[in-house]
């Protein structure tokens, strides 16, 4: 839109004369973000980007629409505008009743006496929902949704029907051309319902979310290709997206030389001049054609089998073909060396840098490989230094300055990110972290009214985010943070604070089961309770455990003061803990045999 709408020479002559036209960065600013796609929403019946809105002066919104072509637009404000002149009365009063509106659709739900319960009930509404021929749910565009595939892999009462659509998803996803296989890294969405044609930009936070979920699928399905896969897309971030404070940028572009998807397709020509003989081969593989699958006869590299499916149908040898197939990726990626890249949005986020910690603690986890907790370490050094400032939290870090104060969503993710760092270093300057973070992130946001936490500083009313969408939203990860905390810190109120936030939240968890997935683990929490594994020693035990969910790690060392760990007896040996709310049994004197069993 800004080249077809926004360049016309006729648009912008008559935009200069009757409006103030004011660009805002969604990323940086996204409670306005949230409150204008609202406000779309309502008028429209659904949102989108590019988010255009034509507001009074006190920002009260009149007309809010997603994507027109210039004749469209100019047709648009020029009624606008006329009204404002000549019927200004009515601009005023149309804005108000809106803005009611819009005021009703952000409160958060009210106190709600029901309760729910992470159960088969809850599996089996989202089961529902999900594309069971493709994997995702059911439509298009399809988006990864990294929180519901999470949720479902670690559900206590998921079966195998479960488990099965989640590899199902995995493996879709991985197979289309969301996933780039020559560097690496997921696109935002496919916009098709097979995961084969994506919109080619990519993000930080999305892929973040997936090299954690494909470590976790890992751990899970002991599949060597999931690791493989979050090997790969973390390999892409850090060459990419690595600036060199140590933090990771914003995104990558869809477009270059003004053509979107061009420099992850290939044209037929481009596919035998680089791949030679092997061209055919490949082709047939990822489907690719002189008409092309994309746009302008170009070809996403996208399969609808596996290569091992690929090869008996063929009847080629698997191991010889994965080789072949390798070479060509290798060819290709050289290739690519030699075009044009997509622009990167340099600018650094907080919210997204800290769900690169937690990828890196997942992979530490599930890999076993010191490498990961050693970046971990490093990448919250320097969200600590770039990001805070002056005592301040900001949310955007760019060539050398921050901008924007951080929005309780990010804070909650460096809460979420400092408890998962503890967990793989046993560090309690990061539980000690987290605990001052949340404190603050109490006092600056926390709405004791509705019992939720809010975003609110350039919009005209407090936004509550809620739903488990692209990611888990500030509210359920900070639930979350609220009820861990509370058993390392005997903080009851915070576990109180968390429970009501769960039973206001159930009659959505179990309306829309997919959307509020993370919501629906926070009940599972509750329903089991919270167990810790406490290691009493004088030195710090040398253990990579595996992800465990609702489970915690923690070292009683001699000088502790984490409240959970205090008075656990410490001798010439290790002796184990295991607590459930805080109540801890006798403990268990472990030699060096048994503590391998947790290496």
């Amino acid at each position: 839109m800004a080249e077809t709408t926004f360049e016309d020479e006729a648009c912008i002559e008559f935009l200069n004369q009757h409006f103030i036209c004011i660009k805002v960065d969604r990323e940086e600013h996204i409670d306005v973000d949230h409150y204008y796609m609202e406000a779309c929403q309502l008028m429209n019946g659904n949102g989108g980007w590019p988010l255009n809105a034509i507001c009074l002066p006190d920002k009260r919104p009149l007309q809010v629409s997603t994507y027109s072509n210039a004749e469209q637009w100019i047709k648009m404000i020029t009624q606008i505008q006329q009204i404002w002149e000549h019927e200004s009365h009515k601009a005023y009063a149309f804005a108000e009743r809106l803005a009611h509106g819009i005021q009703e659709a952000l409160l958060p739900p009210q106190t709600s006496q029901h309760e729910t319960a992470f159960n088969q009930d809850w599996i089996s509404k989202c089961i529902a929902q999900i594309d069971l021929d493709y994997g995702g749910l059911k439509g298009a565009p399809k988006f990864p949704m990294p929180s519901l595939w999470k949720a479902l892999l670690l559900s206590s009462t998921a079966n195998d029907e479960t488990a099965n659509l989640c590899q199902l998803t995995l493996d879709k996803m991985c197979m289309g051309a969301i996933y780039d296989v020559i560097e690496g890294g997921f696109s935002r969405y496919s916009v098709d319902a097979y995961w084969h044609i994506p919109h080619f930009e990519k993000m930080l936070y999305d892929n973040a979310q997936l090299i954690s979920l494909y470590a976790l699928a890992f751990q899970r399905f002991k599949d060597e290709k999931y690791a493989q896969i979050a090997q790969q897309s973390l390999a892409f971030v850090e060459q990419n997206w690595r600036n060199s404070d140590g933090l990771f940028y914003a995104s990558t572009d869809a477009d270059s030389e003004h053509q979107e998807g061009l420099y992850y397709t290939h044209s037929l020509q481009t596919l035998n001049e680089v791949l030679g003989e092997q061209a055919a081969w490949f082709c047939r593989y990822h489907h690719c054609s002189n008409e092309g699958n994309f746009e302008h006869g170009r070809n996403a590299l996208y399969s609808i089998e596996t290569l091992q499916a690929f090869c008996q149908q063929e009847q080629l040898d698997y191991e010889l073909s994965k080789n072949i197939l390798n070479d060509c990726y290798s060819k290709l990626k050289q290739h690519k060396s030699t075009l044009t890249k997509p622009s990167i949005d340099f600018k650094c986020v907080l919210h997204w840098n800290a769900l690169m910690v937690n990828a890196y603690c997942m992979m530490a986890m599930t890999l076993k490989a010191e490498k990961y907790k050693l970046s971990a370490v490093s990448l919250m050094q320097q969200i600590n230094a770039q990001f805070n400032q002056d005592g301040e939290w900001y949310r955007v870090y760019s060539q050398g300055r921050v901008m924007v104060k951080a929005y309780f969503e990010d804070l909650a993710a460096l809460i979420d990110a400092n408890i998962q760092l503890y967990q793989i270093s046993f560090d309690e300057k990061y539980l000690q972290n987290a605990k001052t973070l949340c404190e603050q992130c109490i006092a600056a946001h926390y709405d004791a009214e509705t019992g939720f936490f809010n975003n609110q500083q350039d919009a005209l009313l407090p936004i509550f985010p809620i739903t488990d969408d692209i990611t888990s939203s500030g509210n359920s990860v900070m639930a979350h943070n609220l009820y861990i905390l509370s058993w390392y810190f005997d903080q009851s109120n915070w576990r109180a604070m968390a429970h009501k936030m769960l039973m206001n939240m159930s009659p959505l968890i179990e309306r829309s089961a997919p959307w509020f997935a993370h919501w629906a683990l926070l009940s599972e929490c509750f329903n089991q309770g919270f167990e810790q594994a406490v290691f009493a020693s004088a030195t710090m035990p040398v253990i990579t455990p595996d992800f465990l969910f609702n489970r915690g790690l923690g070292w009683a060392s001699p000088n502790t003061t984490i409240p959970l760990f205090k008075g656990k007896t410490i001798n010439h040996f290790t002796q184990l803990y295991t607590c459930i709310n805080s109540t801890c049994l006798l403990p268990i004197p472990l030699d060096a045999d048994a503590m391998s069993a947790f290496r």
